[in-house]
């Protein structure tokens, strides 16, 4: 499953042409992917996981001279795969920012969790097919 190589052009690609929003990916014991999910499933994931990054790009502004920074940590957890998305700065209301998350990944399987009321810090859940 090639999942990785379209996340990191991706997250390359944004590095390279975002200027109003900071992205760090941390991954946490290295995740592994290949076989447990399909082809679809994996292209599904990296939709997700950039929609995420666009919803974070694209909701609040960040005022002259201040920097919104979006962290995004992949982790493994039994049958799934978690994207914690925490966001510093900016973004506008958290209820709306969740709500422009769920709408993007829906029809996706994916659950999506706000960890505080009132921050920008969300879980991304996608189930494994086995």
């Amino acid at each position: 499953v090639n999942f990785r190589i379209m996340q990191n052009a991706h997250l390359h690609s944004y590095r390279t042409y975002s200027n109003n929003l900071q992205l760090d990916v941390e991954v946490v014991d290295q995740v592994q992917l290949e076989d447990k999910v399909s082809p679809q499933t994996a292209e599904s994931f990296t939709h997700a996981i950039i929609q995420t990054v666009r919803a974070f790009q694209l909701s609040g502004k960040a005022s002259w001279g201040e920097s919104r920074q979006l962290t995004l940590t992949f982790m493994q957890q039994e049958q799934e795969l978690i994207v914690w998305a925490q966001g510093e700065g900016f973004f506008g209301e958290p209820d709306s920012l969740k709500l422009q998350i769920e709408q993007s990944v829906k029809g996706e399987g994916i659950r999506v969790e706000q960890m505080e009321p009132g921050e920008t810090s969300y879980r991304l859940y996608l189930p494994f097919v086995t």
